[in-house]
């Protein structure tokens, strides 16, 4: 009980600031403790062996490229200093976790049922964050240099014309809000599938948590992917129908134009309009379309800067986000810096070509190890199974790929328990399809 505690508790304090120098220490002394434990033991995890497993050596495959992007990083006045406490802390954090659920999830009889406990923890992690952010915006504190950020659609619907909400401690109110969507995503998942009360209580009021998130922060596509991954998992839940989940990996290149002509049908609707912020909202994605085009325009013509990015804001360092910054001079104090809104988009400017095929090579693998772990025998492979959905769909119009966001450090969280948990022999003997 003792680590499902500790791995919680650091959940929490790296998503409250992951690159908060002030979580370095703390980090670092339980971190050192579960080391000493762990080589104290003699039933220790069999992480450590040199025949590391290569989907484990894809996880540092893929921490690599994201701290030489911080290395790299193309934030405007900032210290060399703090750059690299920030790569300290999340190093430290990751690392505690990679220990940490390999000490759990491979210890022994009981590994089986901790690998099922700690997607709970995730999971219920997750939601106390949510909590803790809510209680403080409750009582009265708000997010520094928070700006004016429109009309809430969402809570009009019921007849209250409020804004939207930037919750405390949070990274920006999208952030927050696809965050609140992993939560009703993944509690939404195990709520129909765990047997018991206690549990079955913890993760309904998690769901309905994600849920008011999601509403007062008034994140319109967050609603959308909620509801369209829910419908894909339950329609392919059927173990031998998960495989062709495998195909939206190959398809997430693709999805903004997907995106894009599913918006201008809906746009000539009656019926949609009521979402819409402005006249032209659904024409151009709330202006995705043209950062969208002006973004694949610089890729057009090869450049040997494309194989490997810019690093960390890499749209800023390329001078790009200059041509789209005026849409957002009145909603951001530093709109230079603002993102491509696509997943995809942003890791070619931070990472380039390399960095997009190790990306799409870490979601294959997560998809396909979460069906490996659904098909035995494990319902929790399922829950696995519906994030990397909900962050493909999510990454249509959000940028993600960045230590800064707190959604792409979920994504490194699941995708280690994913492959510790895929590797072990409880699982490991069941074959895929």
């Amino acid at each position: 009980m003792v680590y499902y505690l500790l791995l919680s508790l650091f959940v929490i304090l790296a998503l409250f600031k992951i690159q908060s120098a002030l979580i370095v220490l703390p980090i670092i002394i339980f971190f050192s403790m579960l080391i000493l434990e762990f080589f104290a033991s003699k039933t220790a995890t069999k992480i450590q062996s040199k025949n590391l497993d290569w989907r484990k050596k894809l996880f540092f495959v893929l921490i690599t490229i994201t701290i030489v992007g911080q290395i790299r990083s193309n934030f405007p006045d900032q210290g060399i200093l703090n750059q690299y406490l920030k790569i300290i802390s999340a190093g430290s954090i990751l690392l505690f976790f990679y220990f940490g659920f390999g000490r759990l999830i491979s210890n022994g009889i009981y590994a089986k049922d901790n690998a099922r406990k700690i997607v709970f923890f995730l999971v219920l992690s997750l939601a106390l964050y949510l909590a803790v952010s809510m209680f403080l915006y409750l009582i009265g504190i708000r997010a520094k240099g928070a700006l004016d950020l429109g009309s809430n659609i969402l809570m009009s619907f019921i007849g209250l014309d409020t804004g939207r909400v930037f919750f405390p401690l949070s990274e920006g109110v999208v952030n927050h809000g696809s965050i609140a969507g992993t939560v009703a995503v993944m509690a939404g998942v195990l709520l129909v599938l765990c047997n018991k009360p206690m549990w079955k209580l913890a993760l309904f009021f998690s769901l309905i948590l994600g849920l008011i998130t999601i509403i007062l922060v008034d994140s319109r596509t967050t609603v959308f992917n909620v509801f369209l991954t829910l419908v894909l998992i339950f329609l392919f839940s059927n173990r031998n129908a998960t495989s062709y989940l495998k195909l939206l990996v190959w398809l997430t290149p693709c999805l903004p134009f997907l995106f894009v002509f599913v918006l201008n049908i809906l746009a000539d609707i009656p019926f949609f309009e009521q979402f819409a912020r402005g006249s032209h909202d659904f024409e151009t994605g709330n202006s995705r379309v043209f950062i969208w085009g002006i973004s694949i325009l610089e890729f057009i013509q090869f450049k040997m800067i494309h194989l490997f990015g810019w690093g960390e804001v890499g749209q800023f360092g390329s001078g790009i986000s200059l041509q789209w910054a005026p849409i957002f001079k009145d909603k951001f104090e530093f709109p230079e810096l603002t993102t491509p809104h696509n997943l995809i988009l942003q890791i070619l400017f931070n990472s380039g070509y390399l960095g997009v095929f190790v990306f799409l090579l870490t979601l294959w693998v997560g998809i396909s190890q979460s069906i490996v772990i659904y098909k035995s025998q494990m319902k929790e492979g399922l829950c696995l199974l519906a994030f990397y959905v909900y962050f493909i769909l999510t990454g249509i119009t959000d940028s993600l790929f960045v230590f800064y966001s707190q959604v792409y450090f979920l994504y490194i969280l699941v995708f280690l328990v994913t492959i510790i948990t895929s590797t072990q022999p409880y699982v490991a003997c069941i074959k895929e399809k």
